[in-house]
């Protein structure tokens, strides 16, 4: 391949693997938020949605065992807020954690996975009441302004 040119064998070899999960990883993201139909209706149509997970493994609800879960019902979320973590069923993915985001803005109404659980792409893990859109404001006309 021309890009491995000029490196040697095992930065080469390391750059293949790199790329080949990096492709996977994209692969499974899109093939996630179809499953989901994320693709086919977007948060404005609808007030409820769900949070799906975008690895396949065993999830976890809290940082560590018996700790407080990152969220539960009722917890208000943003999308950038962890709901989970996934932790990979590979040997050799043991230290790759997945950190599950909301994804949305809204309130947990139902929690559809339980911590310990294996969970595949795609599965819906809690389903989120989307906050209300803001009002647009717009500014007051001025009749005085020209």
């Amino acid at each position: 391949m021309w890009v491995m040119e000029g490196r040697c064998g095992s930065q080469s070899e390391e750059f293949k693997k790199w790329l080949v999960w990096f492709v996977v990883a994209l692969l499974l993201v899109v093939w996630a938020f179809e499953a989901a139909g994320a693709a086919d209706e977007s948060p404005e149509e609808t007030e409820r949605v769900y949070i799906v997970s975008l690895w396949y493994g065993l999830f976890r609800a809290a940082e560590y065992p018996g700790g407080p879960p990152f969220v539960e019902l009722g917890s208000h979320v943003d999308p950038d807020t962890i709901v989970g973590v996934i932790e990979p069923l590979m040997p050799s993915q043991v230290s790759k954690v997945v950190a599950v985001p909301a994804g949305y803005k809204g309130t947990i109404t139902r929690v559809i996975i339980r911590d310990g659980e294996v969970v595949s792409i795609g599965q819906r893990l809690f389903e989120v009441l989307l906050d209300p859109p803001m009002p647009r404001h717009t500014p007051p006309h001025d009749s005085h302004s020209r």
